[in-house]
């Protein structure tokens, strides 16, 4: 999912270039070429301009085969909209999507498919179960199907409880078999997976956050099984934060 990304902290507004967005006389021709190459603020509305789509599709025209490979990733994935816990969007500022850019191609990922995550909260990026399966087949790993089951057992006296949860925590144990021989295995619980606010100090009980997971635990919980079943398999570790494989597919 991509993913999406469900996460958002939005980035500052910026106002839409004047030189893109609205024609300028005053430029000729060749002071035009020698402009260096923008991207379009983000959209008013969700809706740009025919205007300012022409004078981005031109410009692109004119320095495409030229531009790094790098570039021209990043400049695409900056006209894409990313939607914002609570509504609305949010729009990658150009640090952001390079340092997506350079992830993938570390990772031997693909860029615009939804094998990564981004945190705009603090700037982390990490892979998605599709990006994870992706990193797994580059590694020549032979990988079954998952299987998943459900858990249940008595709420763990370490982890707050969550507001609108009572009774036993529950989860799912998903399982891999790995190159025809052992499997790797993982358990995701509902207490400790889920992504909530900080207890609440008078009635010590954690709000679940709206988005994915207040939608539907029991598949959120589903796939964290499975992306840190697969980092297991890879030899990799489980450490990431609970909003790494919230927009994860």
């Amino acid at each position: 999912m991509t993913q999406g990304l469900s996460n958002p902290i939005p980035e500052t507004p910026i106002a839409p270039d004047a030189a893109i967005t609205k024609a300028d006389p005053a430029i000729s021709a060749i002071e035009t070429e020698k402009r260096p190459l923008q991207t379009l603020a983000a959209p008013v509305n969700g809706q740009l301009s025919n205007e300012a789509h022409i004078k981005w599709i031109e410009t692109m025209a004119r320095s495409y085969d030229t531009m790094p490979e790098d570039i021209k990733d990043a400049l695409i994935l900056m006209q894409r909209s990313f939607p914002a816990t609570g509504g609305g969007c949010y729009y990658l500022t150009p640090p952001q999507a390079m340092m997506i850019v350079r992830y993938c191609r570390a990772k031997k990922l693909e860029v615009h498919a939804d094998h990564w995550w981004f945190d705009p909260r603090n700037y982390r990026i990490g892979s998605t179960v599709g990006g994870l399966r992706c990193e797994a087949r580059n590694l020549g790993l032979n990988l079954g199907a998952p299987t998943c089951a459900p858990l249940t057992r008595p709420w763990p006296a370490h982890s707050p409880k969550i507001d609108g949860y009572a009774g036993e925590d529950f989860g799912y144990k998903c399982s891999i078999r790995v190159n025809n021989g052992e499997h790797a295995t993982y358990d995701a619980w509902f207490s400790t997976s889920a992504a909530t606010s900080k207890p609440d100090p008078k009635t010590k009980l954690r709000d679940l956050r709206q988005g994915p997971w207040s939608d539907n635990p029991e598949h959120m919980l589903q796939i964290r099984a499975q992306g840190n079943c697969l980092k297991i398999a890879m030899g990799s570790g489980v450490s990431e934060p609970i909003e790494s494989l919230d927009a994860a597919s």
